[in-house]
């Protein structure tokens, strides 16, 4: 049998005996067609009034595939079964029939009459889980059903009674598959010039970068996945970055501008090339920051102690102080953007790292209420907003209840995060934390990985430069020939050699890098310990990383600045600096190190 009288069969057995399901297995000696019971919604049997009348149509219904029946291809079918539902609050008279008649829907599943309200959800899992998503449910609350006799007939008497029951229809996900599919197979045919994806800079402003990213996913109708960038932008910035989507036309990204723009996202420079951009292909950032109402501190003695003021900034001073971070470069800290904002928990709330901390030991009911408990204070002395805290506080007095804290949601694109995981709740459960985190895109997953990482990181730097300072010692690590992934131990004789701080990585920890062999080794392992974690490549839902190399310090290129008065505040002055760096490095720990002083203030 070929393979294309194997696909037959397959169809062919889908459609004529939907209650099986069949593959294909290769044995020693051939091929074989293995046939099997369909499990997949024996599921729902207990819930249903009458499982040997409704449960082969919803099969049926299934393995007929969206695409076959042009009456239930609409993007309005939710909205049809809930004109249904609210139909049948006020009718008896609904049948079967004449729902699908008017509304084009699936099948509809009788419940029990005895089933609670708060018992019905498991119907809803087993469909959604059983068809990712592609079968949509809705709950009609008093549906007929006719009484029948003990022997299966029907009574002889003409009443009716009525039960809960679910009515199934298309999702817009399967839609979506379906278009997307079919914009796909137009563009490979359009595209004889072989330019299957789109480049284009995205512009955004005041927004983080993986909402921004989900944002653009939901206007171009695709993936996340789809979607290429080379790294991550700061939300506290105008930024500009190069994006790619995979299988979608120029005319199709343009389409979205306006939307986009209204979301605080612009896009421009489109055109058609043959690659997609992945993570890692950055070069490098180009930096324009102010900085306004510049002051320089004085400090002086006065009765045995140290005073300082706040003075006018000179230009010989700024130039200093560029001058010595173009020579010196700074320390390659990880910024707040990476790991949260500085402070105790009870002030600043959960930070990035602590979920990534608690994914990491694999424990991830607390992840899920890390993520929903949030944010006290962002970067700056900025807070979430009162309707944000709301939805946080109901999270808390209810006890992780999904449904309530639904209901508190605030509407648009905010809370984009919270919002996957009470979904994913409302379909594993609170039981399965694990399969709720999945439901979150897996960049998401691997930025709190990587926050932890990077917070593990700076702890070390700031131990390795307080133990040796500025020297290279023996045991430190270093890159062989340049390669970011193959590093050497530093030797005795090394010593003698050219080798500054510049030359010195440290690790991110992981299953597959090396660690100093000297304290700040022994460091590592006594944190990691300490926090329970153990990186291991086989750990379940990415709760593991493979770890990299990061320079301890890093240097700025074509670094430049400009002092003059403000126009926005008269009187003032303003710093304006422009500067590259190399991937990975944050403008804010250079501007640290520019800006530092020898006196630690109070606030």
């Amino acid at each position: 049998m070929s393979k294309e009288e194997r696909g037959n069969f397959h169809r062919s057995l889908r459609v004529c005996f939907p209650l099986l399901k069949s593959e294909t297995v290769t044995e020693n000696d051939g091929s074989i067609i293995r046939v099997s019971i369909d499990d997949s919604f024996l599921g729902i049997i207990s819930y249903l009034y009458d499982p040997q009348t409704d449960l082969p149509p919803l099969y049926k219904f299934y393995k007929k595939g969206f695409d076959s029946d042009q009456s239930y291809r609409s993007a309005g079918n939710r909205d049809k079964a809930r004109s249904c539902s609210r139909r049948a609050r006020g009718s008896r008279s609904l049948t079967h029939d004449d729902h699908l008649e008017e509304h084009g829907t699936g099948p509809i599943l009788r419940l029990r009459p005895d089933l609670e309200r708060n018992e019905r959800r498991p119907v809803h899992q087993i469909i959604s889980t059983a068809t990712k998503d592609f079968l949509g449910t809705s709950t009609i609350p008093k549906y007929p059903v006719h009484e029948t006799d003990s022997d299966g007939s029907p009574t002889t008497t003409t009443t009716t009674t009525t039960t809960a029951a679910i009515v199934v229809f298309w999702s817009r996900t399967a839609e979506r598959r379906l278009n997307k599919k079919r914009n796909r197979t137009e563009q490979m045919a359009q595209d004889e010039d072989g330019l299957r994806h789109t480049l284009f800079v995205l512009k955004k402003r005041q927004r983080e970068h993986l909402t921004a990213i989900q944002t653009l996913a939901n206007s171009l109708g695709c993936r996340q996945s789809n979607i290429g960038v080379a790294g991550i932008k700061d939300m506290q910035a105008i930024t500009y970055q190069f994006c790619s989507v995979r299988d979608l036309s120029p005319e199709r990204v343009l389409r979205a501008a306006s939307f986009l723009k209204s979301k605080g996202i612009e896009v421009g420079n489109v055109h058609k090339v043959d690659w997609d951009l992945r993570k890692g292909d950055l070069e490098g950032n180009q930096f324009e920051i102010v900085v306004r109402n510049l002051r320089q501190v004085q400090v002086s003695p006065r009765d045995g102690r140290a005073e300082e003021a706040y003075t006018t900034c000179i230009l010989s001073h700024v130039a200093a102080m560029v001058d010595r971070v173009r020579r010196s470069g700074f320390l390659n800290f990880y910024g707040e953007q990476r790991v949260g904002t500085a402070g105790l928990s009870s002030i600043v709330g959960v930070r990035a790292f602590d979920i990534g901390r608690a994914i990491l030991q694999q424990d991830f009911a607390k992840a899920i209420d890390l993520i929903m408990t949030g944010r006290l204070l962002c970067r700056g002395s900025e807070t979430e907003s009162e309707e944000i805290r709301l939805v946080r506080q109901t999270w808390k007095e209810s006890g992780g209840d999904p449904v309530a804290t639904w209901k508190k949601l605030p509407r648009g694109d905010r809370m984009m995060r919270e919002r996957q995981v009470l979904k994913g709740m409302k379909r594993y459960g609170k039981d399965d934390p694990p399969s709720v985190l999945k439901c979150l895109h897996h960049n998401e997953r691997v930025f709190w990985i990587n926050a932890y990482q990077s917070y593990v990181w700076n702890l070390m730097a700031t131990e390795r430069v307080r133990r040796y300072g500025t020297k290279v010692v023996e045991g430190d690590l270093i890159l062989e020939y340049g390669d970011s992934s193959a590093v050497k131990y530093v030797t005795e004789d090394m010593l003698t050699s050219d080798l500054t701080l510049h030359d010195v990585v440290l690790p991110m920890p992981g299953f597959d890098v090396k660690y100093p062999n000297n304290e700040v080794g022994k460091l590592y392992s006594e944190f990691l310990d300490r926090s329970g974690i153990t990186f291991e490549k086989n750990s379940p839902l990415d709760a593991t990383a493979k770890g990299s190399y990061r320079r301890l310090v890093a240097k700025a290129g074509n670094i430049d600045f400009d002092l003059k008065f403000s126009d926005l505040l008269p009187g003032t002055l303003d710093l304006s600096l422009t500067f590259d760096l190399p991937k990975g490095c944050y403008a804010t720990m250079l501007l640290r190190e520019l800006m530092l002083t020898t006196v630690v203030r109070d606030t």
